[in-house]
């Protein structure tokens, strides 16, 4: 793991464009997340119900690729670990904080990526990449009304949050440098890690913060519509993230991944009245999206 690698052959666009549709896919996430907690299935326990049966699915095809799945276990378990984690822990901070200083503690991950390229990638800090950082946290503190600037951690919820966004940059890293692993075994170690880190954190921390354990009755009575709305939902989330980090540094993936928020926000306030969506969240998402423009445009090549 201490080799650098050496820069992807392919040109970036067909990664970035999948890392953009699972940014938007992660963005209508919430939709079935919210019904399954409307029925009984609350707080950090969705994320294990549903990743436990996305792992029953794709169970039997890893057992028929075995043989692939033992080659590469060594480079793949502790980059799903560090995937899955980052989204349990991200999951539960939701719960354990406020909403916002979740989600712009957990979205400092596009630094932290940065930091990673810069000392163990032996990438350079551009002026791109700075103006497009500066777009993505500026359009993400103006979407979130975050007018006081990043908070700083205070609770258990705000560490959980950070804790995340390192291990999601740390995990994007590994996968970039080992991306001769093939996509489906990463995905599955992905679903496997979400899935332990899931059950370890419910089983760390009181049933009054991450939600009390739905009775069996209580599964099966869930809508069977959403419920495999939602399982449609993660099994291309997980294989479009996987295979666009194999091939995008992972500060571009962390900056691209910024448009979740966008249609979050959007997808919210057209199915919820209670959201708004104003000028000031029409002008973030546009600072968001620039971000992306900016991170993915290609470079002009120096003439000789």
């Amino acid at each position: 793991m201490s080799d650098r690698p050496a820069p992807p052959p392919s040109a970036p666009l067909l990664p970035s464009l999948a890392i953009l549709l699972s940014s938007v896919l992660w963005g209508l996430y919430w939709i079935p997340m919210r019904q399954m907690e409307a029925e009984g299935i609350e707080k950090a326990w969705p994320s294990l119900v549903l990743n436990g049966a996305v792992l029953l699915v794709l169970l039997p095809i890893a057992l028929w690729r075995w043989r692939r799945l033992l080659d590469g276990i060594g480079g793949m378990a502790l980059s799903g670990l560090l995937m899955g984690l980052a989204l349990s822990l991200y999951g539960i901070s939701l719960n354990l904080t406020e909403v916002v200083r979740a989600i712009l503690l957990f979205y400092l991950s596009p630094a932290w990526s940065t930091a990673i390229g810069l000392i163990w990638l032996g990438e350079r800090m551009t002026a791109r990449r700075a103006g497009a950082l500066l777009f993505g946290f500026a359009g993400l503190m103006v979407v979130l009304e975050a007018d006081s600037g990043l908070p700083l951690p205070e609770s258990l919820g705000d560490w959980m949050a950070i804790a995340a966004g390192i291990a999601w940059s740390v995990g994007s890293a590994r996968i970039f440098v080992g991306r001769k692993v093939p996509t489906f075994e990463l995905s599955f170690c992905f679903v496997i890690g979400t899935v332990l880190s899931s059950a370890l954190l419910i089983a760390a921390f009181p049933a009054m913060d991450i939600g009390r354990a739905p009775g069996l009755d209580t599964v099966m009575d869930t809508n069977a519509a959403f419920f495999l709305l939602a399982m449609a939902l993660l099994i291309p989330i997980y294989v479009l993230t996987i295979w666009g980090a194999k091939r995008l540094p992972p500060a571009t993936v962390g900056i691209l991944l910024l448009g979740e928020i966008v249609v979050a926000v959007i997808s919210a306030a057209l199915l919820l009245p209670e959201e708004p969506f104003g000028p000031r969240q029409a002008l973030g998402a546009a600072l968001i999206i620039g971000a992306g423009v900016m991170e993915v445009l290609p470079r002009r090549r120096a003439k000789a």
